[in-house]
């Protein structure tokens, strides 16, 4: 795949960045958390991105709430245009972490947003799953998370 990446805002910092980073968000709290995922989400929304978020410090109901009360648009949504869903299912469709599978899912998820006529793709996942329930070793979730880096190389989903 080979184009120009575009700059791209992340909705939280007034710094642009080009498309298909990868983002490693420390936050102080949970209500830091959601304020920073709205805002994520409603850019991505306002340049024509499809999006994905991996929810699990809450239901998706509660996050799908949430987000609409934050400003992202979902009235206006195409179908399809905003995933979100639990993170373990999707993290771990087999039942355990399978980096090589996880990594063609982002892949997947960026080429069908370009086929559907998107400018590109974003999302986010969150990660406690892994830690508490078991499904991954930190071995294998290192390597997915430094191979992800290698394929939005090609790739240019922004993962945060």
């Amino acid at each position: 795949m080979s184009r120009v990446k575009r700059t791209i805002s992340l909705g939280f910092t007034e710094k642009n960045v080009p498309e298909g980073q990868h983002i490693c968000y420390i936050y102080n709290d949970d209500q830091e958390r959601l304020k920073v995922m709205a805002q994520y989400l409603k850019s991505g929304q306002e340049a024509k991105e499809k999006l994905l978020y991996l929810v699990d410090a809450m239901t998706s109901d509660e996050m799908l709430e949430y987000l609409e009360e934050s400003g992202v648009d979902f009235q206006d949504a195409k179908p399809g245009e905003i995933t979100v869903s639990d993170a373990a299912p999707a993290y771990c469709p087999g039942g355990f972490f399978n980096t090589e599978e996880m990594l063609e899912i982002v892949k997947g998820f960026h080429l069908g947003a370009l086929d559907e006529g998107y400018v590109g793709s974003r999302g986010t996942g969150e990660m406690g799953w892994c830690l508490t329930e078991g499904r991954a070793n930190h071995k294998d979730l290192m390597d997915y998370e430094a191979r992800l880096n290698q394929l939005l190389e090609q790739y240019p989903y922004t993962a945060c």
